[in-house]
């Protein structure tokens, strides 16, 4: 995000809707054209298929004002390493 505002924007706080998500304020006051980011992780380890996430932002300077962002993922089962079919992209090896 970027403050385009000429007073200092100032982020109070950040929660989500889901329980599997964690957030990160990256810089939570911003001057005249400073960028700052909030980082969202998701725990996709918990379900399949199509998950959404709402974060709420708040900001109390220089005014009060609530944002909220809407996330759609689609999550999908990797193999684990144990299960993975072998590279057999080279052709077959043969002894020599």
């Amino acid at each position: 995000m970027t403050n385009l505002y000429t007073e200092d924007v100032h982020v109070a706080a950040v929660r989500s809707s889901c329980g599997c998500t964690s957030l990160r304020i990256e810089k939570d006051c911003l001057k005249t054209h400073e960028t700052g980011a909030i980082i969202a992780k998701i725990n996709t380890d918990r379900f399949l298929g199509q998950k959404g996430a709402t974060v709420t932002v708040t900001f109390d300077k220089p005014s009060f004002a609530t944002v909220q962002l809407h996330t759609r993922l689609y999550p999908q089962r990797r193999r684990s390493p144990a299960r993975q079919r072998p590279d057999r992209s080279s052709g077959p090896r043969h002894a020599g």
